[in-house]
């Protein structure tokens, strides 16, 4: 799959809220959930806690975290594709810090900075759930879509192709979901039985 499909995919499976601060609220919280998340299946199976799963849990995990990254970029009127960073001067100048971490292959440096990414959008969300402050949608999308560039760099350290990333992460959605989103469904997930 090209990263152009993907969004459309995903949003297949989407619980659309009414309202927008309700769908941002919806994509900010999974991505801080799934960031948590990679952070220990990532240290689990450097610490070789895991078993022969630890990298495949690690692509998968990933999806998720593109998953709530795409519903942040239909909730704002943006395009998933549009948020991955092919450029490594593009990365240096927006983050530094990602760009070290990339060029050293570090799953724990790559991981904090993830991290730093979710949390950045965690604080803008807040600020228009707490305090009634309006979005910086330009801050959004640059904290985003480092968000998504680090995910695929943490995908490439690990061996996976971060297309394959995002394929697997619609074919375990499409057996959960098999018509749409559905709550049944959501508590049911049957891509795990």
């Amino acid at each position: 799959m090209q990263t152009n499909q993907y969004q459309a995919l995903a949003m297949r499976t989407a619980k659309m809220f009414p309202s927008l601060q309700a769908n941002m609220d919806h994509a900010a919280l999974g991505i801080g959930s799934e960031t948590g998340e990679l952070a220990e299946t990532i240290a689990g199976n450097w610490m070789e806690l895991t078993d022969s799963q630890g990298v495949v849990n690690i692509g998968e995990e990933c999806g998720d975290g593109c998953w709530y990254a795409a519903l942040m970029s239909d909730t704002m009127n943006w395009k998933f594709e549009d948020l991955l960073i092919t450029d490594p001067v593009v990365v240096r100048d927006m983050s530094f810090g990602l760009h070290k971490a990339s060029q050293t292959f570090s799953p724990a440096a790559l991981q904090m900075m993830l991290t730093a990414f979710s949390g950045e959008i965690l604080t803008i969300v807040k600020g228009f759930q707490i305090y009634n402050k309006t979005p910086d949608a330009d801050k959004l999308k640059k904290h985003l879509s480092l968000y998504v560039t680090t995910l695929a760099f943490i995908s490439e350290v690990h061996g996976l192709r971060f297309t394959d990333v995002l394929d697997q992460n619609i074919e375990k959605l499409q057996k959960r979901f098999p018509d749409k989103y559905s709550d049944a469904d959501a508590v049911a997930r049957a891509d795990k039985a």
